[in-house]
């Protein structure tokens, strides 16, 4: 099978990656969706009772909204805040449902590798013309799928950055000439009670 007729693999099915299969297939391209959770924006469920600080506007992809108005789905309020919960049900579960990327999602299936097809780190040559291959573990057990590309839209929420394990280290500064003001700090020095403005400030040992 030559590599432009594989499919594009994307890698998470939440807004990011579900936006990605809708542009996909406005390029008469073959996406399949790999999603380790169970259902569709796994992630964004795990904080659906928080409300975002973005309105529907800034959160529906406007090709993905067309896809969706096609078939008599009706956009938000552009202007109103919602839940995560609310993304998911109002937009991620009717997108992924489309005819056009229904067939191509894959639930409960993680991406373990991904590798050119014959090719390591020591070889090269001719790179660019190799198609990807993906290890999966799914609920039959490991596979593997040729790719013609690969985008990541995975997140973060299973690899949160470091500043989130940070031990919190309780300092004292001095702000202008004031009298000594006790905050709580992280790690890397970062006021962590909500101070919006602590003026001028060096650290006192």
């Amino acid at each position: 099978m030559s590599v432009p007729s594989l499919p594009v693999a994307i890698i998470g099915a939440g807004p990011v990656g579900l936006a990605a299969a809708a542009h996909v297939v406005s390029r008469s391209l073959t996406p399949v969706v790999l999603e380790a959770g169970a259902r569709v924006g796994d992630g964004v469920r795990r904080w659906g009772h928080v409300r975002v600080f973005s309105p529907w506007s800034l959160n529906v992809d406007p090709l993905a909204a067309d896809l969706l108005t096609r078939r008599g789905w009706t956009m938000p309020a552009a202007d109103e805040y919602p839940t995560g919960r609310e993304i998911v049900e109002q937009y991620l579960e009717p997108l992924a449902a489309l005819p056009e990327i229904a067939p191509h999602l894959r639930l409960r299936t993680r991406v373990l590798t991904v590798a050119r097809q014959h090719l390591d780190r020591m070889k090269d040559g001719r790179r660019e013309q190799a198609p990807f291959l993906l290890r999966l573990l799914g609920p039959d057990g490991e596979e593997d799928l040729l790719a013609s590309a690969v985008i990541d839209a995975s997140g973060t929420i299973d690899s949160p950055g470091p500043l989130l394990e940070c031990t919190r280290i309780p300092t004292e500064v001095v702000v202008d000439d004031m009298a000594a003001l006790e905050v709580e700090v992280d790690a890397f020095g970062h006021d962590v009670r909500g101070n919006e403005d602590l003026g001028k400030e060096r650290r006192v040992e």
